[in-house]
């Protein structure tokens, strides 16, 4: 049996949200190997540590870089692919023409799979398609098949960078559903930040990042409650570090918003928060894939209300389980924080057609078994 190698183009214990697929990787990767085979975990370098995730499992680990090694290196990792049979890799976001890519081909490996958790491009037309369809069958260095967390960065694969369909997939994120299902306490998010008790809490949890959209929330924060006068309503957003909200202050500071907007900082008790909490927004304006945040809100009972923004909008189904609105238009998305505020019977319908549909497609082990199945059919599809 041969070996697998998992890579990453981060290093070890980058957290976020690239554990969490770490762990499936591995899981996966030991389905396929069975007994017989070893698993190889490669990172660009190994500065805080081995993996504290493995916790007992068995690896053997190297440093490595998909574009920023020496030919004596690329050498040195051709050889050790080849000294241990090394016929699998499964690389995270693994472009074409990598210089990695050779050095795992002449070291043995047949099989070359690259996940994407990001767009590979933007969406292109006419002959520039054209011209990106006949680069990617020109290159001789690429990976064998493309995996895919929704269908709009799949296309930005296929009608952006040239990639023929027949070589992507998709595979959707999955969860530990119950986890963030099985959260109670409905009082520990005013508890824990002293927010009045008839407020609805609209929920945000993620980067601060420009593309992510944060100032859109604060914006459709201040009209609500300084223009439309809701003083029914509280915004709460988590994941700031470093005094990252700085940037947001100008927008609501000097206003009544002020006191209706909370910046909770970087938290470890996001599932316990969420139970209290009325709605999640996700406001991203420049792209996201299909972020684990959606489905971990979803789970807790959340109604969403994203942009619609290739891949964030498949992360519902409208009108079903939570709302769209227009990327970067803070009036609309006060539109619908607003309409689902009036609407509690609406909000409680969505928040269990959202948990239901969590339940029934996006648990991990459904993750799992959809990622194991799709590349095995790209096995069976290429010489042993």
């Amino acid at each position: 049996m041969s070996d697998f190698l998992i890579c990453f183009h981060v290093q070890a214990n980058a957290g976020f949200a690239i554990e969490p697929l770490e762990i499936v990787f591995f899981d996966v990767a030991s389905r396929i190997i069975e007994s017989d085979g070893h698993i190889h975990l490669g990172y660009r370098n190994l500065d805080n540590g081995a993996p504290r995730w493995l916790n007992g499992r068995a690896a053997n680990i190297l440093k490595l870089s998909y574009e920023n090694m020496s030919r004596t290196q690329l050498d040195k990792l051709s050889r050790y692919i080849q000294s241990n049979n090394i016929k699998h890799v499964l690389a995270f976001d693994l472009p074409v023409g990598a210089k990695i890519i050779r050095a795992f081909r002449d070291g043995g490996v047949t099989n070359i799979f690259s996940y994407y958790g990001a767009p590979m491009s933007s969406i292109n037309h006419g002959i520039k398609l054209l011209l990106k369809r006949i680069q990617v069958m020109c290159t001789i260095d690429k990976p064998d098949h493309f995996i895919f967390e929704s269908l709009g960065m799949q296309r930005t694969a296929t009608h952006g960078r040239g990639i023929d369909l027949r070589a992507t997939s998709v595979v959707r994120l999955g969860i530990d559903v119950d986890y963030f299902a099985s959260q109670k306490d409905k009082a520990a998010v005013y508890k824990e930040f002293n927010i009045p008790v008839q407020r609805k809490i609209i929920f945000y949890a993620g980067h601060m990042e420009k593309r992510k959209g944060v100032d859109v929330i604060v914006k459709a924060a201040a009209t609500l409650v300084n223009k439309r006068k809701r003083d029914d309503l509280h915004f709460l957003f988590c994941g700031n570090r470093h005094e990252e909200e700085s940037v947001f202050h100008h927008l609501y500071k000097t206003t009544r918003a002020d006191n209706y907007i909370t910046f909770g900082g970087y938290r470890n008790d996001i599932p316990e928060l969420m139970a209290g909490c009325y709605a999640a927004v996700i406001a991203s304006t420049g792209w996201d894939s299909f972020p684990r945040s959606s489905l971990e809100m979803a789970a807790a009972g959340l109604p969403l209300i994203v942009s619609d923004i290739a891949g964030l909008n498949e992360t519902i189904e409208n009108e079903k389980t939570g709302l769209l609105f227009t990327p970067g238009d803070h009036t609309d998305l006060a539109d619908r924080v607003e309409f689902l505020a009036d609407n509690t019977e609406l909000r409680n319908a969505y928040s269990a057609k959202g948990q239901t549909r969590v339940k029934e497609s996006f648990t991990l082990d459904i993750q799992k078994n959809n990622l194991t199945n799709t590349i095995n059919r790209a096995l069976k599809m290429q010489p042993d």
